[in-house]
Formats: structure tokens, sequence, C-alpha cells
């Protein structure tokens, strides 16, 4: 796939924009695009994300299309509900979906 000019590689350098945190239930700044805390277990001490809990129960290949389609959602909702912070979830759903093989499967 041909990349366009505007398009920018994710670095894991990079430092999540501030248009991706917000005061969580208990007045605590979070990472709601990367590592919201409604996506990890209840249990605490073992701090398990949803993600991997797909992953463990349907494998890389089946977590890897849900991740295309909910990248797909985000994009399509951005302009007229989350903006900004739904580009970024966009971006992370595309990121997880190339991480656990993409197209290659």
């Amino acid at each position: 796939m041909e990349k366009l000019d505007y398009y920018k590689e994710p670095s894991t350098t990079d430092k999540p924009e501030p248009i991706n945190f917000a005061l969580n239930s208990d007045g605590v700044e979070e990472d709601m695009v990367n590592h919201p805390s409604h996506y990890q277990s209840m249990d605490k001490e073992h701090n398990i994300e949803c993600i991997d809990a797909m992953i463990a129960a349907f494998g890389r290949y089946e977590v890897a299309v849900f991740c295309k389609l909910n990248a797909f959602k985000y994009l399509w909702r951005a302009s007229s509900k989350g903006g900004n912070m739904d580009i970024n979830k966009t971006q992370w759903y595309l990121n997880k979906y190339k991480e656990l093989g993409g197209e290659d499967q």
C-alpha cells in the first residue's frame, strides 16, 4: 500500500497527545487511548487488559479482524463524536492490527 505524503509513521518514542488524557472517576488523569482503566481487569494484582484477554480467548487472527473493524468505527464517527481522540484510537487499533499480523494472516 502506498503511503500518502501526510502520513506519519507512529514512533514508539512519541509521547501520547494531551487529548488522550482525561480524569477518571477517581479524579486521576489517565491515558484514554492507550491504557484506559475501564479496559483493564478488575483484579488489579494481575492487571490484564481486555485486548490481551481477547487474544488468549479468541486468537490473534480474530482479534486482528476486530481491531481493523474498530479502527473503521472510530474513523467513521470521529467528525461527529470523538474528534482527535477518535483519530488517535483509530491509529491505536491500526497499530494493534499490524502488530497481530494484519493482512499477513
